[in-house]
């Protein structure tokens, strides 16, 4: 996978937001989330980092993480 966001990251969101109350589309489309939107973000993020370096602000892409649900809809499903 390259490091730019592609239309697959777009597409990602689009069936995400599709299927926010679906776990099990979410456990499914792991490693697309991995690949097309976390990969592509942390590049980004690291190229900010090494260009606009600001003090006491790490930008760092291991802090990068998919959205958690809050505890109240995790009941809901």
């Amino acid at each position: 996978m390259g490091q730019k966001f592609t239309i697959n990251t777009f597409r990602y969101f689009d069936e995400a937001e599709k299927n926010a109350k679906k776990r099990a589309w979410f456990d499914k489309n792991k490693q697309r989330y991995e690949d097309h939107v976390k990969e592509p973000f942390s590049h980004l993020i690291d190229q900010i980092q090494s260009e606009i370096r600001l003090p006491k602000i790490l930008i760092s892409p291991k802090k990068i993480t998919r959205p958690l649900r809050p505890k109240n809809k995790e009941q809901d499903l």
